[in-house]
């Protein structure tokens, strides 16, 4: 993975789409451990499944951000309901990331969720 595999998605707020996020996400780890991917993969799912109900103007943003030993993922556009709703979600980013916040605008209501993994 290098520095220069940044990419920057805008989805519809549709659960269909979620693959395309993770194939992103696969072809930016293309050199990580399969558990690694699968892993981040997971993390990534719940995190964009549990905002896509109420996201904001019907679409979501993520930005993969590669850095030396770890990948930073942000999930931006969601509603005020996050994955932090939800207890299963919750856990799942809590486990199997290195770091993690969520954001939230007050004046729109609309979060963003940055999360990171460190990677071998």
């Amino acid at each position: 993975m290098s520095s220069d595999s940044h990419i920057r998605l805008t989805l519809p707020a549709d659960a269909s789409f979620l693959t395309v996020c993770r194939a992103a996400l696969s072809g930016i780890l293309a050199d990580a451990e399969d558990d690694e991917v699968e892993e981040s993969k997971l993390v990534l799912s719940e995190v964009c499944a549990a905002g896509i109900a109420d996201a904001e103007q019907g679409r979501i943003e993520i930005e993969f951000r590669p850095l030396p030993g770890t990948i930073e993922i942000v999930v931006s556009g969601l509603g005020s309901r996050t994955f932090l709703d939800d207890p299963v979600a919750l856990e799942v980013v809590d486990r199997l990331t290195t770091r993690w916040h969520v954001d939230r605008d007050p004046q729109t209501g609309s979060a963003s969720v940055t999360f990171a993994r460190r990677l071998r």
